[in-house]
This record gives structure tokens, sequence and C-alpha cells, in this order.
């Protein structure tokens, strides 16, 4: 009995925390515009469904949860992380309201704002390390 119980324990115990954001990131978007405002910096943003969807699992795996990338997102922008559900979601449908100069046509996607988050500076096609800080400094350099 109780190897079974731990068996499905640990099956399950990924969707526990599968929503919650990388480190360095919030989640709270008055918080990162307030944050990114006082510290004149750019916002990374990632919509994201790391409960369901394989690529955005493998970037975070990747990436995202990397010692360097926390680096780069720690020193050079303030990172907002959406958590894009499978279906409908209230709290979803409320957060997309701040952004309504973004198309969000699937996931991941990652763009960099300016610092009061009302317009697109770039986007991160390139899911590389490199991809990402010549987003940001592109981003930055528009401020």
């Amino acid at each position: 009995m109780k190897k079974w119980l731990w068996i499905a324990l640990c099956a399950f115990m990924p969707l526990l925390w599968a929503v919650e954001p990388p480190a360095g990131w919030l989640t709270d978007f008055e918080t990162a515009k307030t944050l990114a405002v006082k510290e004149k910096k750019p916002v990374l943003v990632l919509f994201s469904g790391t409960d369901w969807c394989p690529p955005c699992k493998r970037l975070r795996r990747n990436l995202l949860d990397t010692p360097e990338f926390q680096k780069l997102i720690q020193e050079k922008c303030v990172a907002l992380y959406i958590h894009v559900p499978r279906g409908e979601d209230e709290a979803f449908d409320k957060m997309m309201a701040h952004f309504p100069f973004v198309s969000l046509t699937g996931v991941p996607t990652v763009i960099v704002t300016d610092s009061g988050i009302t317009r697109v500076l770039a986007g991160i096609e390139s899911r590389t390390l490199d991809g990402f800080a010549a987003g940001i400094g592109k981003a930055a350099k528009s401020l």
C-alpha cells in the first residue's frame, strides 16, 4: 500500500508546482510595472502553460531555470510570468486586459515591453540565452 501511495505521489508532484513561475519572475502585473518604472528597466513577459505545454516545459527546464538566465533577468529587466490555462479562466482574462497590444496565438510567447507595459519593444524568437539577451538589449535601447 505504501509503495503505491509513494508512486502516485511522485507521479502527481510535478503538477503541484508546474504553474509556479521560475525563480526571479513576478506574477503580479502592478508589481512588475511599479518595479520596472522604478528601476527604469524593460519588462520581459512570458506567456506560458508550463503545466500542459511541452515546449513551455522544455523552455523552462533548458533555459529559464538556469543560473545564467537568472543572472540575466536580475540584471537587465523585470520578468513577468503569465500562466496561460488550457481552458477558460477568469484570472487569465483579467490579466490579458492589461495587454490589448498583444495578439496571443500560442505558447510559449515571449515579449519585451517598455517599463510601463504599454507596448511591445521586442519579441523573443530565439529561445537561447543569447536570443533573450539580444531582445532585452534591443528593448532597453528603446526606453
